[in-house]
């Protein structure tokens, strides 16, 4: 008798608890807008629910299930343009609770709604502080981690082609933060890395940055017999301290210990070559490379070269050059530091697109490794007989 009194007082409690979630489930319906301008901000309008705190614990694979809910269900509405593209956007580092109420995409505002100047934004993401990279463990989803905390943005789309164009404008809004006043307020005239080619050779009135030949010169005196040079990678330490007294000064002395280590300077070139602004060969010529490649060996190539490279932006062109120039010497030494063409081409092919479209990325894929070892091997033939 007291077991059955037992069982049926948990029942009551169990439908009790159930109807009280079932009439909170529906009786709040707070929406969240994100918005991501083309000046390296993202921001999330004032409208969280009053639970989300600022410095708790987030829950674990609270946003899994949202990426795998049926219908395509989303808890907040983004927008890169005049059309709302819905997608969710889960806080790591904050409170995440769950959420009151599963909004369907279709019904989600029309995201112009927030679009008002006069409104202050909830959250602000600096972009230059932060990294941005696909999550294919969930459909359509993307991270943006901040590089000096454990904090990260989980986002998802409403498909892959929505998320990449998503990676693509923020990645773009991130590389070009010197359209950012704000940004700007707090930055050296002097900064190099991040800042596009042509500005950094008008301001010291050369044909490429002077630290950049100061690096590759050094590395050419003394680093051409060193085993594995820009394969090995740099300390990330190390690199983002000559990263910042070059951004500081323009100048690096090459004598300070920090820079005994070869790889330390190579790394700045590499590292100088994925943040710039924009490809150091544009997207609208990879095309024309392309049917260099498809050439294969045909001495006719070189033709195509002639007719190409003259297409590139005229600073874009002689760093080009002068890095090609500097590979060859590289290679030169290959019996010695273990790094032929071929090996330096697919350390260093890719970065001549890094930050191209994901469409240009994908369909044009392999093909700058070819022109990088191509035009290594065949400098003279490229570059001095053009």
């Amino acid at each position: 008798m007291i077991l059955k009194l037992e069982h049926s007082k948990k029942a009551l409690l169990f439908k009790q608890e159930a109807e009280l979630i079932s009439n909170s489930k529906f009786s709040n319906n707070a929406n969240i807008t994100s918005s991501l301008t083309s000046r390296t901000a993202i921001t999330a309008p004032e409208f969280l629910p009053p639970t989300v705190g600022r410095h708790s614990r987030r829950l674990p694979h609270a946003t899994e299930k949202v990426a795998h809910h049926k219908n395509s269900r989303f808890k907040l509405s983004g927008l890169l343009n005049k059309a709302s593209r819905p997608f969710s956007l889960n806080m790591g580092g904050f409170n995440q609770t769950t959420p009151h109420k599963i909004v369907d995409a279709i019904d989600l505002p029309m995201a112009s709604t927030y679009s008002d100047s006069k409104i202050k934004p909830y959250l602000t993401i600096n972009l230059k502080d932060h990294t941005i990279f696909a999550v294919y463990s969930s459909a359509a989803s993307f991270k943006i981690n901040k590089m000096s905390s454990n904090i990260e943005y989980f986002f998802q789309s409403m498909s892959d082609t929505d998320r990449d164009d998503w990676i693509y404008r923020i990645n773009f809004a991130r590389k070009h933060w010197y359209w950012s006043k704000i940004c700007n307020k707090s930055t050296s005239s002097k900064v190099i890395f991040g800042m596009p080619i042509e500005y950094v050779c008008a301001r010291e009135k050369t044909l490429i940055p002077k630290i950049i030949e100061k690096i590759l010169c050094e590395i050419e005196y003394r680093g051409l017999e060193e085993v594995g040079i820009y394969r090995k990678s740099a300390s990330i330490g190390v690199l983002t301290k000559i990263k910042t007294e070059i951004d500081n000064t323009s100048d690096y002395n090459m004598e300070n210990q920090m820079v005994f280590d070869i790889h330390n300077l190579t790394g700045c070139i590499k590292t100088y070559l994925r943040e710039l602004p924009d490809p150091l060969i544009p997207d609208e010529l990879v095309p024309d490379f392309a049917r260099i490649r498809d050439d294969g060996n045909n001495s006719s190539r070189f033709d195509l070269y002639h007719q190409v490279l003259p297409k590139l932006p005229t600073h874009n062109y002689y760093f080009l050059e002068r890095l090609i120039r500097h590979l060859k010497l590289v290679d030169d030494y290959k019996d010695l530091n273990k790094m032929n063409s071929a090996n330096l081409a697919t350390v260093l092919g890719g970065v001549f697109i890094e930050g191209a479209r994901p469409e240009t990325m994908r369909r044009y894929f392999g093909v700058m490794n070819f022109i990088c070892d191509d035009m290594i091997r065949n400098y003279d033939s490229i570059f001095i007989s053009e």
